[in-house]
């Protein structure tokens, strides 16, 4: 019998190929969770489509499309084109993973930034939330989402959120909500858990960034959607607060954020 949905996990990638094999025992298993809902980020056309088609067949998922900054250079007037076409489709609730990544620079800076402000773009015509990816380029993302603050900054949310607490709370202040992943329950992790001090609770969402980013007990294993459970209960405990209230509230925060119960979920 499937547990009651009690989470939603705001952020995997389930075309990924570590999940060729055993997709249909990774939903179910994270039904068995209390899962009720998994939102599958692309990071291209290619996977934009399979997550799409995906989605379309498989209830228990929705689609974001979109291009990641490691693979900005792929963003061009085609790839748009299909990226618009794909967002009508019902299965489609937010534009993304897009951002900068000035960490690893996968991607040229500049091509990063063109194809950020083009997803931005798209989010807004298409009004769509947008999943952003953002690592070692805090202050140039702010910067971009300002030339777009009208009807935009309190649809982002800042997808695994690693980085100093101060800009926790300047993202906030923006209107953006900021998405926690697994690596807030590691031992090394107390820098990130000191930034939940600068988040107000309805500004958060839960995910697992599948097969990414495993939570302990489990780090050195494949991620999967189960596991946002995990998540949630360890910051429920940096929180000191009721799990179930934690719960119930990141859930409540992933419905309003991805606009599921406007889409009939």
């Amino acid at each position: 019998m499937s547990a009651v949905a009690v989470h939603i996990d705001s952020h995997a990638h389930l075309c990924h190929k570590a999940f060729r094999d055993d997709l249909e025992a990774v939903l179910d298993r994270a039904e068995e969770k209390g899962v009720g809902l998994i939102i599958n980020v692309a990071v291209d056309t290619e996977t934009s489509r399979a997550a799409v088609d995906l989605a379309e067949r498989e209830p228990r998922l929705r689609a974001a499309v979109g291009v990641h900054p490691h693979e900005a250079v792929k963003m061009n007037e085609k790839a748009l084109r299909d990226l618009r076409l794909l967002c009508a489709s019902e299965v489609v609730v937010a534009i993304g993973e897009s951002g900068l990544d000035h960490y690893r620079m996968l991607s040229p800076r500049w091509c990063q930034e063109e194809c950020f402000r083009k997803s931005i773009r798209l989010a807004v015509q298409q009004n769509l939330p947008l999943i952003m990816h953002c690592r070692g380029a805090e202050v140039e993302v702010l910067d971009i989402l300002r030339d777009f603050r009208a009807g935009l900054c309190e649809r982002v949310v800042f997808h695994c959120f690693s980085t100093l607490p101060e800009y926790g709370r300047r993202f906030v202040e923006e209107g953006c909500y900021v998405g926690f992943a697994g690596n807030v329950t590691y031992w090394d992790s107390e820098r990130l858990r000191r930034a939940l001090a600068q988040i107000p609770l309805e500004r958060m969402l839960a995910e697992t960034d599948s097969p990414y980013l495993a939570p302990e007990p489990c780090r050195r294993e494949r991620n999967e959607p189960a596991n946002v459970a995990l998540v949630v209960a360890r910051l429920a405990a940096a929180l000191e607060r009721p799990p179930e209230q934690v719960a119930a509230t990141l859930k409540a925060n992933a419905e309003r954020f991805f606009g599921l119960s406007a889409k009939g979920d």
